[in-house]
């Protein structure tokens, strides 16, 4: 017996008004992409009971997931989100070195990916730990459909040269985890290239510029514009609240007023901030209750930097 029909309609259907792969059907569900390619076509035999209950609860758990949270690729534009997309844009015209530094959760990562995603000639590199030169080097040119696996020397050179004369940018995310000698090969790369360069992270990313004792004065010298989101939080207090608001009217909608309550328990911490509301707008839904200072702070309670 193969499985259900209505149950692989149901899985085709939203497979296609999401733009779902089968291979991230696979890992949703936990089997192969054979499988579910069989599935699709009518002719999966195997356990037919228990892949039908997986894929019913599946499809339950993406369409629950999406009807609380924002959808993917989503953008609020807002005060802090502006000043990184202006300082990436200064870099990209004016082929200059910018930095951008703030703690976790001001939205740092999703401004870079949001003018990449405007701009398709941006290459985004984004940093994890224990990067290093040879990284660096393999990433950038993988985006620019060069070869890697060769010498430092080979792929620098390689870089350089189908980044030349491109007006092309690279904006490396979390360059906090990069070490000198990545710094120092994004440093090579701009000065050989000419191209503007966006170095955003961590505040201890400035640290790594400058050295412990201000040694690394070949990095930090080429710096052209810095923008420090936790400056720009502490100065722009009235900014930030107008940014919660607009997160809190684009995410909940009729909200009845209740932007200002869910700002002051995230600590005006956008990250967190989307997953107070997030998770109030859970309690609403399981309780079929409105938006109220209980909900929210019950919703605060819930996650790690809630509690009294």
């Amino acid at each position: 017996m193969s499985t259900d029909t209505n149950v692989v309609q149901q899985l085709l259907d939203y497979m296609e008004k999401h733009k779902v792969t089968q291979a991230a059907v696979a890992r949703g569900i936990g089997i192969s992409p054979a499988a579910v390619n069989q599935i699709l076509q009518g002719k999966y035999e195997a356990g037919t009971a228990n892949i039908e209950h997986k894929i019913k609860s599946y499809l339950q758990r993406e369409l629950d997931r999406k009807d609380i949270s924002l959808i993917k690729g989503d953008f609020i534009p807002t005060y802090f989100s502006g000043r990184i997309l202006d300082t990436c844009r200064f870099s990209h015209l004016e082929a200059e070195v910018s930095i951008v530094i703030g703690d976790a959760g001001l939205g740092k990562t999703t401004a870079v990916k949001q003018y990449a995603l405007r701009n398709t000639d941006v290459i985004l590199v984004e940093a994890d730990p224990g990067y290093n030169a040879r990284a660096i080097l393999e990433d950038i040119l993988s985006k620019l459909n060069g070869e890697t696996g060769h010498d430092l020397h080979r792929m620098m050179t390689d870089v350089v040269s189908k980044l030349k004369g491109s007006g092309r940018m690279i904006i490396v995310d979390e360059a906090e985890n990069l070490p000198h000698k990545a710094l120092e090969t994004i440093r090579r790369i701009y000065d050989k290239a000419e191209i503007g360069v966006v170095l955003s992270g961590m505040p201890t990313l400035l640290s790594n510029l400058r050295g412990r004792r201000g040694e690394y004065a070949q990095l930090y010298s080429r710096v052209g514009r810095l923008t420090n989101l936790n400056h720009i939080r502490s100065e722009m207090a009235d900014a930030l609240e107008e940014d919660s608001a607009l997160y809190v009217e684009t995410m909940l909608p009729g909200a009845n007023g209740h932007w200002k309550a869910l700002h002051n328990a995230s600590k005006g911490n956008p990250r967190v901030l989307v997953k107070l509301i997030r998770r109030s707008q859970r309690i609403c839904e399981v309780n079929q209750v409105k938006l109220s200072q209980e909900v929210i702070q019950s919703a605060s309670d819930m996650l790690m930097f809630g509690g009294r």
